[in-house]
């Protein structure tokens, strides 16, 4: 099993690739997993938010953490996405997670109905139970539910394998910064978000890697590594060179990462099982100018 200390720069989400038909294209699926190993990242994580993981079945969602697990054959940390609007669920997904090979599990709170925070401290801590594996917290201000930083540190000490967070709420990178002042041996380590636009203020801050969408994982993995070595002006000017493509990524989230992907020749196409907020032709040549430019530090 991977350590978590070791996931060190980028964690890479994959993307989830579809055929014309809707259903998911396993074999380009395959090829961007052996492509993001191939970078060298710190850690995989998914299937999550940018992964569409909320149109996924259930099965779909297993089917994608088996074939990330047996792809990367131990290249690199595998993180797999638990969450689920109910414990039974949350429990089978771990459950099965480490079953395949996972090295560890990520969970937002449950994300559907008016869920109060005991509610919340079950649901991890029946995680938590379900395996031997880290558990991380994922917390991001998502279906109105986020938890403050005192309610990250008693999550955390319900059981010695919840011990790690993914921080992405808002101010960023100020919550990271808090976070970091929570000086508790419950928390083994924090991983920060936000498509990776504030690494150098979450490196800062002690987060020791950024949890983000795959399509620019090598410039994002060359980016901690500078700054792992010590390197903080290549790793500014890189930094500042990748905002613009970044900040797209925030807006327009995994529309623009599969326009990006299929750039890199990864992906066939772009597209999406949620059809909603289409990419403009003005949005479009805008990226290919954004492109012009990243495509010069590759």
């Amino acid at each position: 099993m991977k350590d978590l200390k070791n996931a060190k720069g980028s964690s890479a989400i994959p993307l989830t690739p579809f055929l014309e038909n809707g259903d998911i294209d396993f074999s380009v699926f395959e090829k961007e997993i052996d492509w993001i190993c191939e970078q060298k990242v710190g850690s995989i994580c998914g299937p999550v938010n940018v992964s569409e993981f909320l149109v996924l079945t259930k099965e779909e969602r297993m089917d994608i953490i088996k074939t990330t697990s047996e792809v990367v054959g131990g290249r690199t940390a595998v993180i797999a996405n638990v969450a689920a609007p109910n414990i039974k669920d949350a429990v089978a997904f771990t459950e099965f997670s480490q079953k395949v090979g996972a090295d560890a599990v990520i969970a937002m709170p449950p994300y559907v109905g008016d869920l109060n925070f005991d509610g919340v401290k079950a649901y991890f801590k029946a995680i938590a139970n379900a395996t031997d594996l880290p558990v991380m917290i994922q917390n991001q201000f998502f279906h109105n539910i986020s938890i403050n930083e005192d309610q990250l540190v008693e999550l955390c000490n319900l059981a010695e394998n919840i011990s790690w967070i993914k921080q992405e709420v808002a101010p960023a990178p100020l919550s990271i910064e808090r976070l970091s002042r929570k000086r508790t041996s419950a928390i083994k380590g924090y991983m920060s978000g936000f498509s990776g636009m504030y690494s150098l203020q979450d490196y800062a801050n002690g987060a020791i890697a950024t949890i983000h969408a795959c399509e620019y994982c090598d410039l994002i993995q060359r980016l901690w590594n500078y700054m792992n070595d010590g390197l903080m002006e290549q790793a500014s000017q890189l930094q500042a060179s990748l905002m613009p493509a970044l900040i797209l990524e925030g807006i327009y989230g995994w529309q623009y990462a599969k326009f990006i992907m299929q750039k890199r020749g990864i992906f066939k196409n772009n597209i999406t099982r949620n059809k909603s907020n289409q990419i403009s032709a003005e949005s479009l040549r805008y990226f290919e100018n954004v492109w012009a430019q990243i495509e010069k530090l590759i």
